[in-house]
């Protein structure tokens, strides 16, 4: 009986072990295999693109701070301004007084700050293990400080050299306009330069050309074209008056002719009306009047002479002229149709003769030439050192946008920049580890000592970041005004154009329902979106516009966010560069901003909601009869802020609770999970 009881009890064990086994087994294939990751700090990244339509009359609207009261306003509505021209001035004393306002409320900021501080730092009358959870906790908090003031030494790097950037753009953009400009004066003096020169060359080339004519006609052996191009030699040799030569010389031939005819005329005159027979004539009177028709006779035939001579001097200094050039021209004629080795020779004398007939001043020409020479000398100079300035400004504006790119890429090296920022945060990192290995040291029970402070450590903790941000908030608020007191209070206009829009009043405090818009007569993209997209932009924040089809891109910044209309539809507007655009065009736009870093940040995959709200499930142990069990914890959160991939909420949550993101199963709060180790 004994055995019996033995062997059954035996068999019971056995069978245990195997539905055991099997128990598990099945479990293993259907219990849900989830992926977990843990909070963490970060930054939330919000983004919007799309398209905006192209509009003429881009307003600027300029900045305005509500609270400041406005001085002296040097403006009217419909005024054109300048870029430069001041607009209007911040009451000063006002000015001064809230500074010195917002530096007291800073002030009382920092001390509650240190006052929580010191609070989380007394002592309690907490256990060892307390005290020292305490001191890793302010730790903690110190190294979060550090870190973010490292955050915001890093922003204050990244917005110094985003300002860098714009001004070395505008003055890259500056100079390449001007080296425009300048190129344009000096292609202008070359084309004068050259325009004077080519006038008083002209006449050259007209000569060379008829030459030219003239030798292929001869070379043509058409005697047609021959005496064409003959004829324009000569008519150049004229200066164009050839037919009025030939007329002048037409009309001196007949002129000795018709003087040869006079003097036979004159002759046979006085051969019929004088009679021999009276020169030996008795009677003295007839003598007499003999003699006086000699005499007149004589002086007649003297003048005709005269006449016939000098008509004969005009006929041969006109026929002279022409034989000249007509042996000229023979010659050269001669010369090319025997191919002689003259050629060139007779062709000399032929362009000399006809060259020293010319209007042409060497000195004049000569002096174009050196006024030519020195104009493109000017031209290549100015290029050169135009182009020295555009590149190292070039290379200037590329060096700062290789840094900006570093920055957002994670890979520029901020040692030089933050020295002070990194060296708080080591020291915050040694006072950490300090704070671990006490607490460590002092712990009995690790897990129950942090849960029962977790609460009061977190509060502690939230309540500190929302000091600092306040004390951000404030600190930001008293540098602009630090930096308008600076300027004196004055506003002058960032571009020229017209004043639209001035609900400025002097002597009135901002509301922050002004408007102060300038319009500058150019493009602007206009553009449409979601409120909810929105919601986390606003007036001054930059965005990249692709202004051609080659993916080249501007930043801007949105200038003038209006109110939402009915549809829920938010439009808002940033000004384009200096271009060609087409009036309703379309052009693609994309804006992104990073957000504060926030202390508690998880997958946006792992919020879960339901009825009872938004919550995420968290990967638990328990206790089972088959041993340790992996369950899964719903933990409700609020949800502060989210973008595409990840979530910051508030939670009691450490950095060691695995949080469900996934699964290859619907799971509930309850259900058994298999963590799956991802390899």
């Amino acid at each position: 009986m004994e055995n019996q009881l033995r062997r059954l009890l035996f068999g019971f064990f056995i069978l245990m072990a195997f539905f055991t086994v099997v128990s598990r087994s099945a479990a293993s294939v259907m219990v849900a295999k989830v992926q977990v990751d843990t909070v963490k700090d970060g930054e939330l990244s919000y983004e919007l693109s799309g398209t905006g339509i192209i509009k003429e009359n881009a307003e600027k609207y300029m900045d305005l701070y509500m609270g400041f009261k406005t001085g002296k306003v040097y403006l009217e509505e419909g005024q054109q301004v300048e870029k430069g021209d001041l607009l209007f001035e911040y009451d000063i004393e006002q000015l001064k007084e809230k500074k010195n306002s917002l530096d007291k409320e800073l002030k009382k900021l920092q001390l509650e700050y240190e006052k929580l501080d010191l609070a989380s730092r007394s002592p309690d009358g907490s256990s060892e293990v307390e005290a020292a959870e305490l001191a890793k906790k302010n730790a903690e908090e110190d190294l979060k400080a550090a870190e973010q003031a490292l955050e915001d030494m890093k922003a204050k790097v990244l917005k110094d050299k985003e300002e860098a950037y714009r001004q070395a753009v505008s003055s890259y953009e500056e100079i390449a306009a001007s080296r425009d400009e300048a190129e344009k004066q000096a292609v202008r003096a070359v084309l004068d330069a050259e325009s004077e020169l080519a006038d008083l060359k002209e006449p050259q080339l007209i000569l060379k050309e008829k030459l030219e004519a003239y030798k292929n006609a001869v070379t043509g052996k058409k005697e047609e074209d021959i005496l064409k191009a003959r004829r324009e030699l000569f008519d150049l040799y004229y200066n164009g008056g050839y037919e009025e030569h030939l007329e002048e010389k037409s009309d001196a031939g007949e002129s000795l002719k018709r003087a040869e005819e006079d003097l036979k005329d004159i002759r046979k005159k006085w051969d019929a009306a004088i009679e021999e027979e009276d020169k030996d004539s008795d009677d003295e009177g007839v003598q007499k009047a003999y003699r006086e028709q000699l005499a007149a006779k004589k002086e007649e035939i003297k003048n005709a002479y005269r006449v016939i001579e000098d008509a004969q001097k005009k006929l041969d200094r006109l026929s002279d002229k022409d034989e000249e050039l007509s042996s000229a021209v023979n010659h050269y004629r001669e010369d090319m149709e025997k191919k002689s080795a003259d050629t060139e020779a007779s062709y000399a004398i032929l362009y000399q003769i006809l060259y020293d007939n010319l209007e042409v001043d060497e000195k004049k020409i000569s002096g174009a030439g050196i006024k030519l020479d020195r104009a493109k000398e000017d031209q290549a100079q100015n290029r050169k050192q135009w182009e020295e300035k555009l590149k190292d400004a070039s290379e200037k504006k590329e060096e700062l946008l290789n840094v900006l790119t570093e920055m957002k890429l994670g890979s520029y090296d901020y040692e030089k920049d933050l020295k002070e920022g990194e060296s708080g945060i080591r020291e915050a990192e040694r006072a950490l580890w300090n704070a671990e290995l006490s607490l460590s040291q002092a712990l009995g029970n690790e897990r129950l000592t942090k849960e029962n402070n977790q609460v009061r450590d977190k509060s502690v903790y939230l309540d500190k970041i929302m000091f600092q941000l306040d004390m951000d908030a404030k600190q930001d608020e008293i540098n602009n005004l630090g930096d308008i007191i600076s300027d004196k209070g004055k506003v002058t206009a960032p571009a020229a154009g017209v004043i639209i829009k001035n609900d400025l009043v002097p002597g009135s405090i901002l509301t922050g329902q002004e408007k102060l818009v300038i319009a500058t007569g150019g493009y602007e993209l206009h553009i449409t979106a979601g409120k909810e997209e929105m919601e986390h932009f606003q007036a001054g924040d930059e965005l990249e516009i692709e202004i051609n089809a080659d993916n080249e891109k501007i930043t801007s910044r949105i200038e003038n966010i209006e109110l939402p209309d009915q549809d829920g539809n938010i439009s808002f507007t940033a000004l384009l560069p200096e271009g060609e655009y087409r009036t309703g065009g379309s052009l693609g736009y994309a804006m992104k901003k990073q957000s504060v870093t926030y202390p508690r940040c998880i997958p946006i995959q792992a919020l879960r909601q339901d009825s009872r709200g938004t919550y995420v499930l968290l990967v638990k142990e328990k206790d089972s009869v088959l041993g340790k069990e992996e369950t899964a914890f719903r933990l409700n959160v609020t949800v502060v802020s989210q973008d595409a991939e990840t979530a910051a909420i508030e939670a009691s949550l450490s950095e060691e609770d695995p949080v469900i993101t996934g699964s290859n199963k619907n799971i509930s709060e309850g259900d058994r999970v298999r963590i799956y180790e991802m390899e």
